[in-house]
C-alpha cells in the first residue's frame, strides 16, 4: 500500500498491508507538515483536520482528544466542544468509560483496541492501518455495539486517528 502526506501528497513510502482492503493508497502526513501544522508556523490544525474528507481526531498519548473535524463531530452526533477534552471512550460512549476511574482506568481498558493501537503508534511511531475495532457502548442507558476501521498515524508528540 502506498502511503502519501494527506496535505501535500508527498509520498510518504510503502505502509503496512491492511489485508483485503480495496484501498490501494493511504494517507498520513510528513514531517515538514506535521511541523507547519503543529507549529503553529503554517496551516492551522482546525483547518488542516477540516480538510480532511474522513473522521479524525488529534489525540494525545492518553487518548485524550485535543482537536477533531467536523466529519468525527457528525460521526458521534455531538459538537466539536463535546469532543474536545474528552477520552475517547467517553467520546463513543464505550460502557467502560462509565466506570469507576472512566476511559482508561478501569481493568478493561488494557484490552481496548483503540487505546493499544493509540499507545503502540505513539510509542513507536509506526502507523496502524484499518485496525478493527467493537466497542461495547451504552448510548442513552441503550447498550449495543459499534465496529469501526481505525488508522493511526504519529505527529509530533500526538496521534491522529482516521476512523
Amino acid at each position: 500500500m502506498r502511503r502519501l502526506c494527506a496535505w501535500c501528497m508527498g509520498d510518504l513510502g510503502d505502509g503496512p498491508d491492511p489485508g483485503e482492503s480495496d484501498r490501494p493508497i493511504t494517507h498520513g502526513i510528513c514531517e515538514p507538515c506535521s511541523l507547519k501544522v503543529l507549529g503553529n508556523t503554517g496551516i492551522p490544525m482546525r483547518e488542516f483536520l477540516g480538510s480532511l474528507g474522513v473522521p479524525t481526531l488529534l489525540v494525545t498519548e492518553d487518548v485524550v482528544v485535543e482537536r477533531a473535524n467536523p466529519a468525527a463531530s457528525d460521526m458521534v452526533g455531538k459538537s466539536l466542544d463535546g469532543i474536545t477534552g474528552k477520552r475517547g471512550g467517553e467520546v463513543f460512549e464505550c460502557e467502560n468509560a462509565a466506570l469507576p476511574g472512566g476511559c482508561g482506568q478501569t481493568p478493561l481498558c488494557s484490552a481496548c483496541t483503540v487505546r493499544r493501537t493509540v499507545t503502540e503508534t505513539y510509542q513507536t511511531g509506526d502507523s496502524q492501518v484499518c485496525v478493527p475495532v467493537t466497542l461495547t457502548v451504552d448510548t442513552e442507558g441503550t447498550p449495543g455495539e459499534i465496529s469501526f476501521l481505525i488508522t493511526t498515524e504519529k505527529v509530533g508528540d500526538r496521534v491522529l486517528v482516521q476512523i
